[in-house]
């Protein structure tokens, strides 16, 4: 009686149901932290802010491996840009003697890339550790105090269809 009622029952669906996933969202405050914390590790340890560093724009020029920039180090010196040995002409040159100089890392000397580094951890190291244990800290205690607004902001941003949230 048993075995007959098992084989009456209704059969399960053989197919799964697929879940509807909605798209990932970007979240402005991890994307704001994320900028802050770059920001301070490419100032503390090569002595630019980001867009510099990423760029090779400092001041507003383009010169990678110029001299004069010092301690500034881009991102575009790092993968060989402006580097190389440069001919300067001297008075004297004329009599046959040429005079060389080599441009380095940052407008640095060849093979002085890991002092300027220790330099630059020397002197901007308590300003990047203290952003790099604040900005988290900060973000944290910001999230919770506005937890009601960012909960209608990210209601006002599900019903526009925007795919971000804070």
């Amino acid at each position: 009686m048993r075995l007959q009622l098992l084989t009456n029952m209704a059969r399960r669906k053989s197919r799964k149901m697929k879940r509807r996933s909605s798209p990932k969202k970007t979240n402005l405050l991890n994307v704001a932290q994320s900028v802050i914390l770059g920001n301070a590790v490419t100032s503390t340890l090569f002595n630019t802010n980001m867009y510099e560093f990423v760029t090779g724009r400092i001041n507003g020029a383009y010169s990678p491996g110029s001299q004069g920039q010092g301690s500034q180090i881009t991102l575009p010196e790092l993968f060989g840009a402006g580097m190389g040995t440069s001919t300067v002409a001297l008075p004297g040159s004329y009599l046959g003697a040429t005079t060389t100089s080599s441009v380095g890392y940052g407008g640095v000397a060849p093979g002085q890339f890991g002092a300027t580094l220790q330099e630059n951890i020397r002197n901007n190291f308590a300003s990047g550790l203290t952003t790099l244990v604040v900005t988290p800290i900060a973000f944290k205690v910001i999230s919770k105090l506005a937890a009601k607004p960012r909960r209608e902001f990210n209601k006002l941003a599900r019903t526009v269809g925007l795919p971000i949230s804070m």
